[in-house]
């Protein structure tokens, strides 16, 4: 029985204009009813053919907040579909932080998660991260996160950092624990491929600066999560890609894709909700899954990288399935000196 996992991009359309948003470029689309009925027909009818019991529905966007009351028609919906009766469903989103009220507490209270995109204090978080009209978003996020925190919201934080604000990550990480987040994910702009020695000698000496706190903190009982101390030793072998079987990325249009990064690709186009995948798309997805990346032979993280799993990433930002996006050689780099660090210094 598989578990499946649905990406629902509800609107490209966004109340921010952040300097290193990868989404830009997209032209502005909303999804309409009569298409989100399509994509609930379409995730019962993949519940009913693998025999799920378990789904995680992630709403995405744009702001996907900009349309909650798609938000709730679709989650009603599906909760009076009798495909999804005894499924375990797993509700996340995806949200800039600008756009909470009551009026919207009613559905936040169903997500399982809220991922909340703050890069830290208001210097580094202002830097990129800013209105239409350039004034920064700082101060409206940090008291949504607040209010979410004290309505019983289970925020996470995710932290954006790029080559120029990696220098202040421990300091800003100590913010957000200091503001109540006790999940924070931190993860390095996608679009930053260059990184030297300095820089992340630079990073990892200011992320040593959180690590007393975190173990002072888990020893009270009061735990805080931060994936990147300990992600390469938690981390499981790679499996094969599940785009197109048992994950699926679909767009306002209601186009379907095995993942966010295959998006307006046609070459990973599986077709449109209200007609049939087309399998063959999905066998070369797994059949390039198994390529091998020469160059990353010999690797002691070979089984664990994302460059060597994700063909898809390796197409899309370097134009060949095998040759490895190098942003994702230095994830893996940066994970595991921070791994070590860590267990040598805790």
């Amino acid at each position: 029985m598989d578990k499946l996992s649905f990406t629902i991009y509800l609107t490209t359309m966004c109340n921010m204009k952040c300097s290193y948003c990868y989404e830009k470029e997209y032209k502005v689309k909303s999804m309409t009813l009569k298409t989100a009925d399509k994509v609930i027909e379409f995730i019962c009818k993949k519940v009913e053919e693998k025999k799920s019991e378990m789904i995680n529905i992630k709403f995405h966007g744009g702001e996907p907040l900009l349309e909650v009351d798609l938000i709730r028609h679709i989650m009603n919906q599906i909760k009076k579909r009798k495909e999804t009766n005894n499924i375990f469903i797993k509700y996340s989103l995806t949200t800039n932080g600008t756009i909470f009220s009551d009026e919207i507490l009613d559905v936040l209270k169903e997500f399982d998660l809220i991922s909340v995109s703050i890069d830290g204090n208001e210097e580094v978080h202002n830097k990129y991260r800013v209105f239409k009209d350039s004034t920064g978003t700082f101060q409206v996020v940090r008291e949504n996160i607040m209010r979410m925190i004290d309505k019983g919201l289970k925020v996470y934080a995710r932290m954006t950092v790029t080559k120029d604000t990696c220098g202040q990550i421990g300091d800003g990480i100590k913010y957000l624990i200091d503001l109540g987040v006790r999940h924070i994910d931190v993860e390095i702009n996608i679009k930053n491929d260059e990184w030297y020695d300095d820089e992340i000698n630079v990073f990892l000496y200011n992320i040593k600066k959180i690590f007393k706190i975190v173990r002072k903190f888990n020893l009270l009982g009061d735990d805080i999560d931060i994936p990147i101390l300990t992600r390469a030793k938690t981390k499981p072998i790679n499996s094969l890609c599940s785009g197109g079987t048992s994950s699926f990325t679909i767009t306002p249009e209601g186009g379907i894709y095995p993942c966010i990064v295959a998006i307006n690709n046609p070459e990973f186009f599986l077709g449109q909700v209200g007609k049939n995948i087309n399998n063959d798309v999905v066998d070369k997805i797994h059949e390039i899954g198994s390529y091998r990346n020469e160059e990353c032979e010999g690797c002691s993280r070979y089984d664990y990288c994302k460059a060597t799993r994700c063909k898809i990433i390796n197409k899309v930002y370097t134009g060949y399935y095998r040759k490895p996006y190098k942003i994702f050689c230095l994830y893996e780099n940066i994970d595991v000196k921070i791994c070590r660090l860590y267990y040598n210094i805790i």
